[in-house]
């Protein structure tokens, strides 16, 4: 077979497009993102047909060299593998150079700090309850923060004590929301906030929600002004899942050995939690 020539920048150029309605809106926007910054600069002038794995190579050990982490070393790969699978499949390549790519690096993970469980507690009760019930439900359930920021208070099932996971909230690029590029997503108001499927393609079985939790979230609800949504700020819009505790990794220990303030922004626990992203 005789690959057919086309410019590696004008078929990711494609590729993005065509994929634009089967993907989700971050991660649509994660591909882009790799494409003009990873591989186009590197890639983009040769043809599809004559990219070889000594590119290939050279592509990785460029980006070893780079502050990317393996992990985002690795992400890139996986996309360029499934960009040439996608090539072939079109007889613009006649084979895969970025198949079986090893990505041997130097292990690039940190020490992680566990705090004690009464640092947790002590550092819990500084927040304000709408992170508190926030974090409590991401504990008993396990979602995401995309889906936990997309609960309605239709998801939430106080007499039979189950919540349901139905979507996630993201924050996707506006142009791309008004013209409607993405099937499957709910633009919410003017925003650049929109619901869309879960990330898991699996679907997600009720889970239990403990008296407890029950009884937090329908506090919560007392307070908040009327608003389908169970995590809101006070003008009843979802909390923004790009704003949400902006600084929440970088804490400064106090001296009770609780979490006192954040380092990035020097501000108390509360303060730093409802700050809040432009829309």
């Amino acid at each position: 077979m005789d690959a057919q020539p086309k410019l590696f920048s004008r078929f990711c150029d494609d590729w993005l497009e065509t994929t634009k309605a089967t993907r989700k809106p971050q991660t649509w926007g994660n591909y882009r993102s790799m494409i003009e910054k990873r591989l186009k600069p590197t890639l983009g002038d040769f043809e599809v047909r004559d990219v070889t794995r000594a590119d290939v190579q050279g592509l990785r050990d460029r980006l070893f060299k780079t502050k990317l982490s393996r992990k985002s070393v690795k992400n890139v790969f996986l996309l360029l593998h499934k960009l040439f699978e996608d090539a072939t499949d079109l007889e613009l390549a006649a084979s895969n150079p970025a198949h079986k790519i090893k990505l041997d690096a130097p292990d690039d993970s940190i020490e992680r700090h566990v705090p004690k469980p009464e640092d947790v507690l002590l550092t819990f009760a500084q927040l304000p309850p709408i992170y508190q019930a926030l974090l409590a439900t991401a504990a008993m359930t396990g979602a995401r923060r995309g889906e936990l920021l997309g609960l309605r208070w239709e998801d939430i099932d106080s007499v039979r004590g189950s919540v349901s996971i139905r979507r996630g909230l993201q924050r996707v690029n506006k142009k791309l929301l008004a013209a409607g590029a993405f099937r499957g997503v709910e633009q919410i108001g003017a925003s650049g906030l929109a619901l869309a499927a879960p990330k898991s393609k699996k679907p997600r079985p009720e889970m239990e929600l403990p008296l407890r939790l029950s009884a937090m979230l329908q506090l919560l609800r007392r307070g908040q002004p009327e608003s389908s949504f169970v995590f809101q700020d006070e003008l009843g819009a979802p909390l923004d899942p790009d704003g949400f505790i902006p600084c929440s990794t970088r804490l400064r220990i106090g001296p009770r050995s609780s979490v006192s303030a954040c380092t990035a922004c020097g501000t108390s626990i509360r303060a730093c939690c409802t700050r809040r992203a432009p829309r």
